[in-house]
């Protein structure tokens, strides 16, 4: 690889402003029961818009790989990493917040990568943004969501659901009432599962946005011991997938291992990575089979996958 630092001012790293909001407010939970309230925000888009619009082509468009299907389309930008109902009202307007204070110096980051030019905001407002950015899109998608909460105790609601059918005159030791129930018992651990992860993961990207150091303290404490790098794309461009940020084969498990490495293609041409030394920002040139890898590592671990090159997502899918 080859590369050198930009940046031309110096600046303490800080937490990123929460507009409207007191920092004394206590920590956000979800409402108990009741459908989300996604009246203004119907459509939600899992990784921000002004990402999605640099993959596309001359004519306005992405093309999408289905790795369902196998098959290859094209969309308009709004169309895609977009699920109705995603997130309530709450997060999506505190996510509006965040990605209207990020864009302007992503966009003028993007400029100066591609112009090999100094970046023209400060040291501080580029690790802050960029930092927020990766980690905002490691927390917000559906396969963030899916995660959820390992070991959820559902003993609680197959307490309840006994106690009804018991009460309803159901006798627990035959066989047949038994097997039903048994099959009941599946279907309402999945549900309440299923629940209890949702409303975690809610309360979890709430806490997050409102205060990311107090919300997730061990991996906002890694992510401060790493730089920004700004990775120049190869000779082929980068792919981006519905999980954004993704971590290339051969990494560490945690942040805080060194040899962890998360890309999110932010464009065709630059990704974004935590790396380097502690508040540093690096700006470098991807060889070609880096390059290639963290394209792999998005087809790999992504369900779809956006590119502004159709031939690109074809060779990348193809069977080696």
């Amino acid at each position: 690889m080859r590369g050198g630092a930009t940046p031309r001012t110096e600046g303490s790293t800080v937490a990123l402003p929460v507009p409207g909001r007191d920092p004394e407010e206590s920590r956000w939970e979800p409402e108990d029961e009741g459908p989300q309230a996604a009246a203004a925000y119907v459509r939600n888009h899992y990784i921000p818009q002004f990402v999605i619009r640099e993959y596309a082509d001359k004519d306005g468009m992405v093309h999408v790989y289905d790795k369902a299907t196998g098959g290859i389309r094209q969309s308009s930008p709004t169309d895609v990493f977009v699920i109705k109902g995603f997130y309530d009202d709450v997060i999506e307007k505190e996510l509006a917040a965040r990605e209207a204070q990020i864009a302007p110096v992503f966009k003028a980051a993007l400029k100066s990568c591609r112009e090999r030019t100094a970046f023209t905001a400060s040291k501080e407002a580029l690790l802050t943004c960029m930092r927020y950015l990766v980690l905002l899109q490691l927390t917000r998608t559906p396969y963030a969501k899916g995660i959820g909460v390992h070991g959820l105790d559902d003993a609680d609601a197959m307490d309840d659901l006994a106690d009804e059918l018991a009460g309803a005159g159901y006798d627990l030791t035959d066989a047949d009432t038994l097997r039903e129930f048994e099959e009941a018992e599946k279907r309402a651990r999945a549900d309440a599962a299923k629940m209890r992860k949702s409303r975690a993961w809610s309360s979890a990207i709430c806490n997050f946005l409102k205060d990311p150091s107090k919300a997730m303290p061990d991996v906002v404490k890694a992510v401060m011991e790493k730089g920004v790098v700004f990775a120049r794309a190869g000779r082929r461009s980068f792919v981006l997938g519905d999980r954004g940020a993704v971590s290339t084969a051969g990494g560490g498990r945690n942040l805080d291992d060194p040899r962890k490495e998360i890309y999110f293609p932010v464009s065709p041409d630059v990704a974004v990575s935590l790396g380097a030394g502690k508040d540093q920002i690096v700006v470098i040139d991807l060889d070609m089979q880096t390059n290639r890898t963290v394209n792999l590592s998005t087809m790999r671990c992504c369900s779809r996958v956006i590119g502004r090159s159709k031939r690109l997502l074809a060779s990348l899918a193809a069977p080696t």
